[in-house]
């Protein structure tokens, strides 16, 4: 029954492409290895544009534009001959000639305003308006914080951190979120990431000197670092830790036997982490035994391999010759009764 459905919905499709009428705005299915990912969340397929419907990019809505003079600008905004496109929807008060994406944020401006996303910024001088990072631009008169002035702020001395998208700093205080953050050393205080901040004193974590479970904050403030730019993980002079959304305490938040100098991130995916340090690589916290740090290589979310297996999430597959293998073409459940039944046969000998 799903099956109908779905080559239903592939014919009308096609049937409208090669009418050249506007495409319905009811979410299909289609086929992910048939798709080409343009950037950002624009799919193309046949002479089409689609953007998902859902995170898990299954269901897609196509776009009624002009396919072959379509663009994208950056990962939110694209164009074509007659319009501007914010994550697929017309941008009806966008000038389309003048109009410019800026860097990759969802800041842009044309001949008469700047927009974060699909709204206007209000009294934006268009001469002096710069970005400063992902939530955050100035012009010679205001701060903005996506489309929204900043009144309390200090507009001559406001500046954000580099690592940090949501810790900002002037000459009077220290923000997270743009809220003040009471006792912190101006001198001192940096953003490190990951909802992370800390001075000469203290860690930070979302603005706050306690974990969200109310229990103190007790990374090693002085070398405490996040690991690379997920800010899923980060590392003290004592230990590697999954600190993203936690704050600690330290103890409930470590990956055991990790080494902090040689841990690195190897794929991170939502459903899948992927790490290595010099004796072990890791699922998520857990160690795959058998993997090879040195050889070990990601192929997708569900397998991956070193120099003398193959591995399905942390498990080996026996048997399985990494030098011949391909996800592509891997049956799994067929190993997987052939396996069963080789671990029968085996026990049943032994008996």
């Amino acid at each position: 029954m799903m099956k109908k459905i779905f080559y239903t919905s592939l014919i009308t499709l096609l049937i409208l492409l090669k009418s050249g009428l506007c495409l319905t705005e009811e979410p299909i299915r289609l086929d992910l290895n048939k798709t080409i990912l343009m950037g950002g969340n624009y799919y193309q397929y046949n002479n089409t544009i689609f953007i998902p419907t859902e995170e898990h990019h299954v269901y897609f809505r196509p776009i009624d534009t002009h396919f072959n003079s379509f663009k994208l600008l950056n990962e939110y905004f694209a164009v074509d001959k007659n319009h501007v496109f914010f994550k697929g929807e017309v941008l009806k008060r966008a000038h389309r000639n003048s109009f410019q994406a800026l860097k990759e944020t969802p800041f842009a401006r044309d001949k008469n305003q700047a927009f974060y996303g699909r709204n206007s910024i209000p009294q934006v001088d268009l001469k002096s308006f710069e970005i400063l990072n992902h939530f955050y631009a100035r012009d010679k008169n205001h701060i903005f914080h996506e489309e929204k002035i900043l009144n309390h702020v200090d507009t001559a001395s406001f500046r954000v951190f580099e690592k940090s998208a949501t810790y900002t700093i002037d000459k009077n205080h220290a923000y997270h979120q743009n809220h003040p953050i009471k006792g912190a050393d101006l001198n001192s205080f940096e953003g490190l990431g990951s909802g992370y901040a800390r001075d000469k004193n203290q860690l930070y974590c979302f603005g706050n000197t306690v974990g969200l479970n109310g229990k103190p904050i007790d990374y090693d403030h002085a070398t405490f670092e996040i690991i690379k730019e997920s800010g899923i993980y980060g590392k003290d002079k004592d230990g590697v830790y999954r600190v993203f959304t936690h704050c600690g305490p330290k103890k409930n938040t470590l990956i055991k036997k990790a080494d902090p100098d040689s841990f690195e991130e190897v794929f991170i995916h939502q459903d899948a982490f992927y790490t290595k340090d010099k004796n072990h690589v890791y699922l998520f916290e857990k160690i795959i035994e058998e993997a090879d740090p040195s050889s070990f290589r990601v192929l997708n979310i569900y397998y991956s391999m070193d120099k003398n297996k193959v591995f399905r999430e942390e498990k080996p597959l026996k048997g399985v010759d990494p030098r011949k293998f391909d996800p592509k073409t891997f049956n799994y459940e067929e190993w997987k009764k052939a396996h069963n039944q080789q671990e029968a046969a085996s026990k049943d000998a032994f008996d």
